[in-house]
């Protein structure tokens, strides 16, 4: 019965259809390069931390609004300290990409890296983010 299934389409059709396949394995591999969106609320003088795994050739590209200035770091942690290669005060908004090739200071052994918002402020904040890892 599978055979005569197949005697019954073109070949045409079978390389759409093999195409097609493909296609959908190939995008169900580069899943970490899927943009990840956010919607979160920081309790007043209360923080939130959004970590993503980076290797050597990757980068992490991110936006972000809040409904107040924040106070937002990206931050990892090395063997003797906490590193912070981005760190800012009172910014609404921000977007950016953070290579961890151009960090001076990195072992290369640190893989987890985590962006952090500090709502300083005495009422909730909104934050949206959206960040994807691009790269190797």
């Amino acid at each position: 019965m599978v055979s005569a299934w197949r005697a019954n389409i073109s070949e045409p059709s079978r390389a759409f259809i093999f195409s097609f396949l493909v296609l959908l394995l190939t995008v169900g591999c580069t899943a970490r390069n899927v943009k990840e969106k956010m919607e979160i609320v920081i309790e007043p003088l209360r923080s939130y931390e959004e970590c993503v795994e980076l290797i050597r050739g990757q980068s992490l590209e991110y936006s972000f609004m809040t409904s107040q200035p924040v106070k937002f770091n990206i931050h990892y942690h090395s063997e003797k300290d906490i590193m912070y290669p981005v760190l800012m005060d009172k910014v609404p908004d921000w977007s950016g990409t953070f290579s961890i090739n151009e960090l001076k200071d990195y072992s290369g052994e640190q893989e987890h890296f985590c962006m952090m918002w500090e709502n300083p402020n005495p009422e909730e904040v909104k934050l949206t983010c959206e960040y994807r890892v691009i790269g190797e």
